[in-house]
């Protein structure tokens, strides 16, 4: 009988124990509606991303705006500086890749890769001298595979 009485009990641990192990706690998370978002001079972003180190990232039609919870910081096209994105007109925040460069499409003007630590931009564009070159400037999806090959696809001409 205290042999049961020890298996009952052992299960009964057993038991309450496994589902606090399943059933994680639940986490309480705060929601804030905005309106519009303080701070940012367009009531329209086309393109919202959250980075791997907290930012908030918005693609708007007057450029590329970082939100940290305080304060923004503005990326605009400069046509003087070949390490500024390529448009202010931004329509996607497309990715961030495992070495936590971003990759953010401008709406006619292609496809740039934001470095965080110059803060700086590598543009791409479509090659004016070939009919059926890749085009840059309608990327709608990017993946990076597991040997760190990303993969792009675009809306019109070619393919992946």
């Amino acid at each position: 009988m205290q042999r049961l009485v020890k298996i009952i009990a052992l299960i009964t641990i057993f038991l309450i124990s496994s589902f606090t192990f399943v059933y994680p706690q639940l986490q309480e998370y705060s929601i804030v509606n905005f309106k519009t978002v303080p701070g940012l001079p367009t009531k329209i972003a086309y393109s919202a991303f959250k980075d791997s180190k907290g930012f908030m990232w918005f693609g708007t039609e007057t450029g590329l705006y970082r939100w940290d919870g305080i304060d923004y910081k503005i990326f605009r096209y400069d046509p003087d500086d070949s390490t500024s994105i390529s448009g202010n007109m931004i329509d996607r925040i497309i990715m961030e890749d495992n070495d936590g460069n971003l990759w953010i499409s401008a709406r006619s003007s292609g496809l740039n890769i934001y470095n965080p630590s110059t803060e700086s931009f590598t543009r791409f564009s479509r090659s004016p001298d070939y009919l059926f070159d890749f085009d840059f400037n309608r990327i709608h999806l990017a993946l990076q595979d597991k040997n760190g090959e990303v993969w792009l696809a675009s809306q019109w001409i070619s393919g992946v």
